[in-house]
């Protein structure tokens, strides 16, 4: 034990110097100063248990009188241990202290709770009464930057709810005789000690939390640089005096707003009185890109979330192992981007900085790819990123970035439906178990190879090295598919940046996420109309077969990639894969969809057909002496003119639509087939009679919606002469069947019972 004489004023700890002592106040008092609070200890108290925990002080203690303190050196816990086993009639006072300690920390937090929330709802009863005021006077309201950013107080670090309970039983154990052995057994006193710094600690962080938010909020009401409410109300005022109008109701509300500010923790009494003083002079204009609603989450749940996930962009950028110059620069980017209050704003500046965050964003993908796959257990934040492009917790906004991780452990991806999210694709390709897409040149990997041998990159040696790396796939799939396809889906491509922004949700995470199973039950919904529109014409052969081989119909679904952004568009990436035409195509789609994703899908499905009807039908696609769904429907268009089938109103309307697609026949054809799915299966007429035919011969009712339209007039014929050749063509397949078992083959191949299915359809 050391005595120590300390005179008043005098520093005794500086905050966040090393905690090396361990002080007992003997005589006279000493200032605890913590976050917009000081609290007095006096004699019998303990400087420094608050401090056990993290080893550092945690605020500066000084002396408010002449002090005189018993010092012990403190190390560690076992520092502790025996101090309390020396000392043992200190043992009740050092319990004592921390409990008294604990309740001034505790009412102090509950002291700042109310205060902010108080001046939280003073700020948005300003908002609203200046809005009304701009109403009233027929004013445009201007737009307080800075405001979009402040919600209610959510704690990333609040106390547990039983906290204050406990400890208030505590203290009656600690005061009552019948428990005075505790303090005898002095690893339960050096326990409970580090244990209550502990607690104490987590109502500390919610004070220096709300000690920020404070300063936020008084910032918002009154600062140095009059970019505040105080300047919207007096802007306000001077042009309503300007007008010659009633300034009475805006007069008095800013005499309440200075009234209420008189004693704001943030505002000092220098800045105050001057602005009391100059408000009715002030006319300094403000102009704001933007404002953004504020978002109450108060919910447990979602603090808890969100302190599960703060600083995720640090968590990526360690994560990534991302170089120091790598992460300044993103890190700045990011922080420069969020600070924007209209991120929708066109302007030179912001689309370079737009275009910095989407480099990075794309580099940042890779790293924390590849480091991935060497983690067993990846931090949620970074599953976010990998799943759904999330960055920041408070660009993506707090009560999304909770639906995100809520929506986590329930969001997979479907393989029996061949769905698939971005990254698992990914790894797909990593586990060689498939190919990347091509190239936004239409070229596949082995076609990249060769064009790098034949620019003289590589050499053959190399190339043979390349086509079996599955890294280099997963790195061409990162910079050609993935770059573009994440900017074709995002569909707004002045504002593009693919980090996931608050100010891209119109609705929440969970009503736009996009669900396998919904994806599916579309295209069940569709094929149940249009049952052979992921149908293809394939060469079958086998010894029972009559000719050895036969022409049949496979459905072949494609692959669908759901790509970690939010968007308002789907892609047709690919109808086949490589050469083969029995591969799956690709279709891409955003994990969050702001548009009919139903709409969506029907016009990929439409977009498709013409596709793959142009790959099947090689270059004569459009040459209608070869038959063909594309042919027909291009020459339809080509020569709408002159078609004497046409009315005149339906030339217009042919006319009308070609200007609407800007005379690309695809647009035109998905537009028709759009039509087709929705209303015409429904006996619904918004075709001509020549798209119709084409359609039914080439797009097919399946037959209940065929039995369905069988008496309108508009499909009659149409659908009877297409019964009649569905029915030489089944008589057909069933004399082939006839003929295979007739051999004493038992079961039938499973290719001939799908087309016999087919044919049925």
């Amino acid at each position: 034990m050391a005595e120590i004489q300390i005179k008043q004023g005098n520093t005794i700890y500086e905050k966040d110097s090393a905690l090396t002592m361990i002080s007992i106040i003997i005589e006279g008092t000493v200032s605890a100063k913590l976050p917009g609070e000081t609290i007095q200890l006096c004699a019998g108290d303990v400087i420094g248990v608050l401090d056990l925990y993290t080893n550092v002080h945690s605020c500066t203690y000084t002396a408010s009188t002449d002090v005189v303190v018993d010092s012990y050196p403190y190390k560690s816990l076992d520092s502790l241990n025996k101090v309390m086993q020396e000392e043992t009639s200190y043992a009740k006072n050092f319990a004592t202290s921390a409990l008294k300690q604990f309740f001034a920390i505790a009412d102090l937090c509950n002291v700042s709770t109310y205060t902010c929330d108080s001046l939280y709802s003073i700020l948005m009863e300003y908002h609203r009464d200046y809005t009304k005021l701009c109403k009233q006077y027929l004013i445009p309201a201007k737009n307080l930057p800075g405001l979009e950013y402040i919600q209610p107080l959510v704690l990333e670090s609040k106390p547990d709810g039983y906290m204050n309970a406990f400890y208030k039983d505590l203290q009656k154990i600690c005061e009552d005789p019948q428990f005075g052995a505790l303090f005898d057994k002095h690893f339960f006193i050096s326990g409970f000690l580090h244990r209550t710094s502990q607690d104490m600690h987590q109502y500390l962080n919610s004070c220096d939390e709300m000690s920020d938010y404070l300063s936020q909020l008084s910032h918002l009401l009154i600062n140095e640089d009059k970019i505040d409410f105080l300047d919207l109300y007096t802007s306000l005022l001077s042009h309503v005096a300007h007008k010659k109008e009633d300034t009475t109701p805006i007069a008095s509300a800013i005499s309440k707003m200075l009234l209420r500010s008189k004693n704001v923790s943030g505002i000092t009494a220098q800045l105050y009185q001057q602005r009391l003083t100059e408000y009715r002079s002030l006319t300094q204009e403000i102009q704001i890109l933007a404002q953004q609603q504020t978002t109450e989450t108060s919910s447990d749940a979602l603090q808890e979330t969100v302190a599960k996930l703060q600083h995720s962009l640090g968590t990526l950028l360690s994560f990534a192992g991302a170089d120091a110059d790598f992460c300044e620069k993103f890190s700045s980017d990011v922080d420069a981007y969020k600070k924007i209050v209209d991120k929708t704003a066109v302007s030179p500046e912001l689309s370079a900085l737009r275009n910095r965050l989407t480099q990075g964003f794309f580099d940042l993908y890779k790293m924390v790819f590849f480091a991935s796959l060497e983690q067993p257990k990846l931090p949620y934040a970074v599953k976010l990123f990998l799943y759904f492009g999330y960055v920041d917790e408070e660009l993506c906004g707090l009560e999304n970035t909770a639906h995100l991780y809520d929506l986590l452990s329930i969001y997979k991806s479907a393989p029996e439906h061949r769905i698939y999210l971005f990254y698992d694709w990914l790894k797909l390709i990593y586990n060689g178990e498939k190919q990347p897409r091509r190239d936004e040149f239409d070229q596949d990997y082995p076609a990249h190879v060769q064009t790098m041998i034949n620019d003289g990159k590589i050499t053959k040696s190399e190339a043979a090295d390349l086509l079996n790396n599955n890294r280099q796939k997963v790195i061409f799939e990162l910079d050609n598919m993935f770059t573009t396809a994440v900017k074709m889906t995002y569909g707004r491509l002045q504002t593009y940046c693919p980090l996931l922004s608050e100010h891209d949700f119109i609705k929440t995470p969970g009503e736009s996420l996009v669900w396998p199973k919904k994806i599916k039950d579309i295209f069940t919904e569709i094929t149940s109309i249009d049952f052979s529109a992921y149908c293809r014409e394939v060469m079958f052969s086998d010894s029972c077969l009559p000719n050895g081989r036969e022409i049949i119909q496979r459905e072949i679904l494609p692959d669908i990639i759901l790509l970690p952004n939010i968007g308002i568009r789907a892609a047709l990436w690919q109808e086949i894969e490589g050469r083969n035409r029995s591969t799956p195509g690709c279709m891409l789609f955003s994990v969050f969809c702001l548009t009919d994703l139903r709409q969506l899908v029907i016009r990929l499905t439409g977009e498709f057909r013409w596709e793959m009807c142009k790959r099947m039908q090689g270059s004569r696609w459009n040459d209608v002496s070869n038959l063909s769904l594309t042919s027909e429907y291009f020459d339809y268009l080509q020569f709408y003119k002159k078609n004497k089938d046409l009315s005149t109103e339906a030339k217009e309307k042919c006319r009308q639509q070609l200007l609407r697609v800007k005379n690309r026949f695809r647009e035109a054809f998905i537009l028709d087939y759009i039509a087709w799915l929705t209303y015409e299966a429904k006996g619904t007429p918004h075709m001509n009679k020549v798209t119709r035919k084409i359609f039914m011969t080439y797009c097919p009712l399946s037959a209940p919606y065929r039995e369905n339209l069988k008496m309108n007039p508009f499909y009659s014929a149409m659908i009877e002469k297409y019964d009649n050749q569905k029915t030489k063509d089944l008589a057909r397949m069933n004399s082939i069947v006839y003929r295979i078992q007739r051999n004493g083959k038992k079961t039938l191949p499973p290719e001939i019972e799908q087309q016999v299915k087919f044919l049925n359809m």
